[in-house]
């Protein structure tokens, strides 16, 4: 699994890192068990941002992404993310992600960012209020 997950010290964020070697279908599953595990030891909602600037993926890699996603509610909804950002260029990613908005998808809302800067200053500013 070609992903880093890190907790930033004294601060509420936590940003996972996908690698351009990462399979979703491979690796996506143990992906999320590390972070659920991670949430879960959390004292206080955290930021959870998801850097997928590297990440190849395909249009079946993209359905069955959105298809898991929708499986796995609690990992999107967990009771310690406070807001889900995603870091990308792509615009398939981005139009994904807004289509998670979808009842059918969980109503998963997710912030888009095309820079690691321009995520971490709206999780500081936003926990700052």
């Amino acid at each position: 699994m070609d992903t880093r997950v890190q907790k930033l010290d004294n601060e509420p964020i936590i940003i996972v890192t996908i690698d351009a070697d990462f399979s979703i279908r491979e690796d996506g599953e143990a992906m999320n068990e590390v972070v659920l595990a991670l949430l879960d030891a959390q004292p206080t909602p955290i930021f959870l941002i998801m850097d997928l600037r590297e990440m190849k993926i395909d249009l079946e890699d993209m359905i069955f992404g959105a298809n898991q996603a929708a499986r796995q509610l609690h990992l999107f909804k967990h009771k310690n993310v406070r807001e889900r950002i995603l870091i990308t260029a792509s615009r398939v990613i981005t139009l994904s992600a807004q289509g998670m908005q979808s009842p059918i998808f969980g109503g998963i809302e997710m912030k888009v960012f095309k820079t690691l800067d321009e995520a971490l200053a709206y999780a500081r500013d936003m926990a700052g209020s």
